[in-house]
């Protein structure tokens, strides 16, 4: 197995997205919580409000157009250039499926040629509740055959892990509670390429 085909996440994994939400939200007098002190996925959790409202000031950040000045975060680029080519990357995001072009801008700004495709699953949407959610990061994965998966939010680790996708959970505030699946490793994008050599050293030993 010399080509790797790994799934990536794109908000907080790739990108920093909290950073730019909260600076967006101060500017238009809106509350916010510093990245460092979230300790919950759920935005609506963390601000105390609706989530209908909650939704509301993520959509207002959309509009704004902001969502295309997002940066990486530390190490991503690094990790692409390093891994992607030979290996290939396909970013599977839960964001709105009306953000595909704001989310195809900022991976040809940051990282050109280095993407496969771009799944967007549609489940970060207020119009959505869980029993109607038929397309998720895992199912996509499982589907599209990925040997592994980069992640920020637990709840999704655990949910692709569920078929048998191991995943890297890039370590954040918000998904410090213990995985219960042997298939999610913690980490930084910096040890990620060690991780990799890691998974293709152990599917060399099934052979």
């Amino acid at each position: 197995m010399d080509v790797l085909k790994a799934g990536i996440d794109c908000d907080e994994t790739v990108f920093n997205f909290m950073y730019h939400l909260n600076s967006f939200l101060r500017a238009n007098g809106l509350p916010f919580v510093p990245r460092e002190q979230q300790r919950t996925f759920d935005l609506w959790d963390l601000w105390g409000c609706s989530r209908d409202e909650a939704f509301r000031r993520v959509e207002l950040f959309y509009e704004s157009g902001e969502i295309k000045e997002l940066t990486p975060r530390s190490g991503a680029v690094e990790a692409f250039e390093r891994l992607f080519p030979p290996h290939r990357a396909t970013i599977v995001t839960s964001r709105p499926k009306y953000m595909v072009k704001a989310t195809k801008h900022i991976f040809a700004k940051h990282l050109p040629g280095r993407v496969d495709k771009i799944y967007h699953t549609d489940q970060y949407t207020k119009h959505l509740v869980a029993e109607d959610v038929k397309v998720t990061k895992g199912t996509i994965a499982k589907a599209l055959g990925l040997d592994m998966f980069v992640e920020d939010a637990l709840h999704h680790a655990e949910e692709i892990a569920s078929h048998g996708i191991p995943v890297y959970l890039l370590n954040c505030p918000w998904n410090e509670s213990k995985p219960t699946s042997p298939l999610i490793t913690r980490g930084e994008w910096k040890d990620f390429p060690a991780f990799v050599e890691s998974y293709k050293y152990a599917k060399y030993q099934e052979r």
